[in-house]
């Protein structure tokens, strides 16, 4: 389960973004933008993991624990809401990229088609 506690660490930039884990909120080009607390966390969770191929299951289990038992598709709605927030064209993220058929990486520098692991 995420922490409630805020975190004792620089805030994170990627991107015209900059993510306060401190005070959990995320700016773009210093301009505030409202996160739900499900937003934060999973955006936390990618910026935690850069490069990295996550599958949904493991998201999810980041996200509620390892007995959490709800269908890995959610996590589809939520990576969705998330691009509509970070991306220029959601249709074409640069962020949040999908790796057909083993989940999603999160590329900090915004390059198209980054290599997954």
């Amino acid at each position: 389960m995420p922490s409630a506690a805020p975190e004792q660490r620089e805030p994170y930039s990627f991107g015209r973004f900059r993510l306060d884990f401190q005070s959990r909120t995320l700016q773009q080009d210093d301009r505030p933008i409202t996160l739900s607390g499900s937003e934060f966390a999973l955006l936390k969770i990618f910026v935690n993991n850069p490069m990295r191929t996550l599958t949904r299951e493991r998201l999810l289990e980041l996200l509620h624990g390892p007995e959490y038992d709800g269908t890995d598709r959610g996590i589809d709605v939520q990576v969705w809401r998330l691009r509509r927030i970070l991306e220029t064209d959601p249709s074409a993220p640069r962020f949040i990229q999908t790796v057909r058929g083993r989940g999603y990486v999160f590329v900090p520098d915004g390059e198209q088609n980054a290599p997954a692991n």
